[in-house]
């Protein structure tokens, strides 16, 4: 015997083209739930018929309660049914099933000259019955319709109850949720991430040439005087003081002191001791520029003993003002940078995060991989740019984990028979932080959790659907109304244009039930 399985849409012509396709003698039929064939018992009919004038054997099977009654009552009529009918055609041979069977013109004839006349039905002349069989053809179409767009539904108001807690929990990585110690399991995640960051020098350095020139250092004393490299000679004009450094050793010959008249009463003449020396500006700048002649003092040294004067034109020095890096410019960077570091990490793992996750707020914490500067402190640069390169790892929990570990410690609260709401539930973390008493880090993390929802009958719409279907207008209404905890409920099926053929639909996508607490 072979299994058939009709589908929903299946007409009487379709259902016999597959049985004749079958070439097999035991057939078992399975109908759909809201099949077209149970729209009509002639449908019915008309595949038993076929199936014993061809000695079919045809078991049919069905979880449509309309269709079994149908069913039922082709079983209790077989014996009268069969009286009705002829066994064979006018010529004594019994008529073939046309194999072209879904083509329209060869459908009729075969339904009107071989299967209508066995079952008892004569049809008219066409001429004399046009608007009878015309309305038949609306009121056919009419229930067609109606059967197909037909849908179902049904408002329940249930009661309902406010419920708020709040609850202190802990997030964990590498656990499993525990309502009892009030755990919830978390979940490290990690990321890599590079930042840059640049600010504008505020150090400054003067830079440029010195000036240079020639000096004559005189000496007054009567010994000669040996001076190294580096001494300093000053010239002070308007309160201020410029350095120059002698470039190499000089050695100052005494002074000559000569009596030119051995006259005691006429002072000696003193001729002074003299050396040239290249000289430099101790700093560059414009302002060591000095002309000829112009008075140095011999620094460490009393003018009574040496003295030094210009002897050429000291020029060539200059100066400019230039951006350096300074300490503070690094110290204010790197703080700066700290900051973007810890905004762009939380970022980014924030980025990593799955839709049905959440990541701990403040959970973020980076490693320094690598840091390189720009410029050193001391370099000429208008701008100092930093660039770290970090790991960040931050804690992260599904919310479903967070909604079972809460269902568990509310449980208590929730009376027999309802649930928490699924629909209305409002819950917010606040992360508790680092302190004596609570933990702030990437693997573990204080949580003060609120839940806001209702407590509602446990009622599934799919079970409401699955116990409406099929059932007429009168058996909907009265299952809803014997629903626990339903307070009052709306049900209606449109269209509703053959009273006695609204039913609720087969599909359950055509039924629609919508649960609203008051």
């Amino acid at each position: 015997m072979t299994k058939l399985t009709l589908e929903i849409y299946d007409d009487v012509v379709s259902a016999l083209n597959k049985i004749q396709n079958l070439n097999d003698s035991g057939i078992e039929l399975e109908i759909p739930e809201g099949a077209a064939l149970f729209e009509n018992v002639l449908n019915l009919k008309l595949i038993k018929k076929y199936a014993d004038r061809y000695g079919i054997t045809v078991h049919f099977q069905t979880t449509d309660t309309a269709g079994n009654n149908l069913l039922e009552m082709i079983e209790e009529g077989s014996g009268r049914f069969s009286n009705q009918t002829g066994d064979v055609s006018e010529t004594g041979a019994q008529p073939d099933m046309p194999a072209n069977i879904f083509n329209k013109k060869t459908k009729v004839t075969w339904l009107k000259k071989t299967i209508l006349p066995k079952i008892g039905i004569k049809i008219p002349h066409f001429k004399s019955f046009l608007l009878p069989i015309l309305v038949a053809l609306v009121l056919v179409g009419v229930f067609h319709w109606n059967q197909s767009r037909r849908e179902a539904v049904a408002k329940i108001v249930i009661n309902s109850q406010p419920l708020t807690r709040s609850i202190s929990i802990k997030a964990r990585s590498g656990v499993s949720s525990d309502a009892q110690s009030k755990i919830l399991a978390g979940t490290n995640i990690r990321t890599t991430l590079e930042v840059t960051r640049d600010i504008t020098t505020t150090g400054e350095k003067i830079v440029g040439q010195k000036a240079s020139g020639k000096a004559k250092i005189y000496n007054k004393t009567t010994e000669e005087r040996d001076f190294k490299k580096g001494v300093s000679l000053v010239y002070e004009v308007d309160d201020k003081k410029f350095t120059y450094l002698t470039q190499g050793a000089a050695t100052a010959p005494a002074a000559i002191v000569s009596d030119a008249d051995d006259n005691p009463a006429t002072p000696d003449t003193v001729t002074n001791g003299s050396i040239e020396i290249e000289i430099e500006a101790e700093n560059v700048g414009a302002d060591y520029n000095v002309t000829t002649d112009k008075t140095l003092e011999v620094k460490g040294q009393k003018k009574a003993d040496f003295a030094a004067a210009t002897s050429t034109e000291i020029s060539g020095g200059k100066s400019e003002t230039i951006k350096v890096v300074s300490e503070g410019d690094v110290t204010k960077l790197q703080a700066e940078l700290s900051d973007s570091i810890t905004q762009q990490a939380s970022s980014s793992l924030t980025a990593k995060v799955a839709a049905s996750q959440s990541l701990v707020e403040g959970s973020a914490k980076t490693t320094p991989v690598k840091e390189t500067l720009s410029h050193k402190v001391g370099d000429e640069a208008e701008k100092l740019s930093i660039t770290k390169s970090v790991e960040a790892e931050g804690l992260v929990y599904l919310k479903s984990e967070l909604d079972r570990l809460l269902e568990a410690l509310v449980k208590e609260f929730i009376p027999d028979g309802f649930v928490l709401s699924s629909k209305e539930r409002q819950v917010s973390v606040a992360v508790l932080g680092n302190s004596s008493n609570s933990v702030l880090s990437s693997t573990e993390a204080d949580l003060q959790v609120t839940l806001k929802t209702f407590v509602v009958p446990d009622i599934s719409e799919d079970k409401i659907k699955d116990a409406l279907t099929g059932k007429t207008l009168q058996e909907a209404q009265k299952f809803l109304g014997s629903v626990r905890n339903v307070k009052t409920y709306e049900f209606k099926m449109t269209p509703s244009l053959i009273p006695f053929f609204n039913k609720v639909p087969g599909a359950k996508d055509r039924i629609k039930v919508e649960i609203v607490r008051e």
